[in-house]
């Protein structure tokens, strides 16, 4: 039942993002900047383990402040989503679809709901509680804040989603 509220939830808050007024950013991003975690503004905690966001992206139940994590993901084979994969779950893109296609089969997790953009995903963050993306800082938004992850924010050594170019 709560995977179903999480898909209507996030088909509904896709919907109208796509549908409304986009934010004004650039297009351009930094090559250098860092990936960074991101919650929504009421997002219980200010910091998430490498862990955590590991477990709830390999489609594992995730729990912060005793409620699940929702993650989103961006399209696959988006740069942002690559360079995540392999951060995070220590996968290439070929081997993401073969862990997939291995989840499905054991029946052991769902791959975390998808959108085709990277501004999207931070606008379904901005307005699913509890729910977590990974942008460049460009294209954050009031509605949203950056988590640090393993106590580490970005910028600072040691951040885990620190550019590896």
């Amino acid at each position: 039942m709560q995977n179903t509220l999480v898909f209507v939830a996030v088909s509904a808050v896709a919907w109208w993002a796509t549908t409304a007024v986009p934010f004004d950013r650039p297009t351009a991003l930094a090559e250098a900047e860092p990936l960074v975690v991101v919650v929504a503004q009421a997002f219980p905690q200010n910091d998430i383990s490498l862990a955590s966001l590991k477990t709830a992206f390999r489609g594992r139940p995730s729990n912060i402040g005793g409620k699940p994590l929702v993650p989103i993901n961006h399209q696959l084979g988006s740069a942002m989503r690559v360079e995540f994969d392999r951060v995070v779950l220590g996968l290439d893109p070929a081997a993401v679809g073969r862990y997939w296609v291995d989840q499905r089969i054991r029946d052991e997790g769902s791959p975390p709901k998808t959108v085709p953009t990277a501004d999207l995903a931070v606008r379904v963050v901005a307005a699913l509680p509890n729910a977590v993306t990974y942008a460049r800082p460009s294209l954050l938004n009031p509605k949203v804040k950056t988590v640090k992850i393993d106590g580490k924010a970005a910028g600072q050594p040691g951040y885990a989603l620190a550019p590896t170019r």
